[in-house]
């Protein structure tokens, strides 16, 4: 009994202790994720992976020493490392502000329907294409705020105070844009550019018109960052089944719609649409 309480006190001074460790890190991981490439960074970035993996597996010996035998009641670590989930975050324009937070959202084929349908992006001369400009390049981005979804008029409202016009600026987002909208906004027509993301290339439509040069001395962005959006997206590889022959496509979203999920959640879909379902998770 002395045993086991000794056991289990050394386990919680552990996670005291990682507790202190993970409030350190914060200030590496910021540093580690910076867009500037050395070779001191690269180099430090194999040794804390190294110690991430390291640290799980402590963290994992824990766990296993003080699950009780034979599977009797629940381990003091059982739900540590995970959780129910408070919200979903949408975000109408990839990698920029801090998203809108719902209890609920519809999905579609591309994963959270309306997610990261446009970018900013500016066109890069050695890539020969667009490529993204996020919160990595513009860290301002994250004042950039969605103040609501409108439902009955489809589209994501935002606001900036704009440091031009010294007043609060209104930016309206569609959540589904046609050919009219596209016209509006870009100079190049229905012409599509080559944008490049996650070494994959697909054609996007410029709206090099929709950013006003307030907004872009806002929130200290390149003078010819321009806004993109595209009609068919590109073919999503990452992650994809391999039994889908037909590839999901997606916007800007990094990977495969649906990369999280679990058993028993699939099996609940299984039960609402068994025709349509995959009979497996692969």
């Amino acid at each position: 009994m002395l045993v086991h309480l000794l056991v289990h006190l050394i386990a919680y001074i552990c996670f005291i202790g990682i507790a202190i460790i993970e409030f350190q890190t914060l200030h590496i991981e910021n540093y580690l994720e910076t867009n500037k490439k050395s070779f001191i960074r690269s180099n430090f970035r194999k040794f804390y992976n190294i110690y991430l993996k390291l640290r799980f597996a402590f963290i994992r010996s824990i766990h296993l020493i003080t699950r009780p035998k034979l599977g009797k009641g629940p381990a003091i670590l059982q739900g540590t490392l995970a959780g129910e989930i408070d919200s979903l975050v949408v975000y109408p324009i990839k990698s920029a502000t801090k998203g809108l937070r719902v209890k609920e959202w519809e999905i579609n084929e591309h994963g959270l329907k309306y997610d990261r349908q446009f970018a900013f992006s500016r066109y890069d001369e050695k890539e020969g294409c667009y490529v993204t400009v996020t919160l990595k390049e513009c860290p301002k981005l994250i004042r950039l705020s969605i103040d609501k979804f409108d439902e009955v008029n489809k589209c994501f409202e935002l606001s900036y105070f704009d440091v031009i016009t010294k007043q609060k600026e209104i930016v309206t987002i569609p959540c589904e844009f046609d050919d009219e909208f596209v016209l509006k906004y870009s100079s190049r027509g229905l012409t599509e550019k080559p944008f490049l993301l996650w070494a994959t290339v697909f054609d996007c439509y410029v709206l090099d018109k929709f950013l006003t040069p307030g907004f872009l001395e806002t929130f200290d962005m390149p003078k010819d960052t321009v806004l993109l959006c595209s009609k068919n997206g590109k073919p999503c590889t990452c992650g994809s089944p391999e039994k889908i022959k037909k590839r999901r496509r997606t916007f800007f979203q990094d990977y495969y719609p649906l990369m999280i999920c679990s058993i028993e959640s699939f099996n609940k879909i299984k039960e609402m649409h068994p025709k349509t379902c995959l009979t497996d998770l692969t």
